[in-house]
């Protein structure tokens, strides 16, 4: 915590002082935080399988195209 009030401190404008202090997790006052879900834990395990198995798909259509086979 120190490191970062140093850093703080000898920042030369106040806009670097506020990407430090976002990179932080501060925020200013009055301005809105929107929290942001990962998308992947959003999806669940269903639609990360789904999605896996299109991907393998078109992997394997895709090498079967480009070597001529049926």
């Amino acid at each position: 915590v120190g490191a970062e009030r140093q850093e703080l401190k000898g920042a030369s404008s106040s806009g670097a002082q506020a990407e430090i202090s976002r990179s932080e997790g501060l925020v200013a006052p009055g301005e809105k935080v929107y929290a942001l879900e990962n998308p992947v834990q959003a999806a669940g395990p269903g639609a990360i399988q789904q999605g896996t198995e299109e991907v393998g798909q078109t992997a394997a259509s895709l090498v079967q195209e480009l070597l001529g086979l049926p």
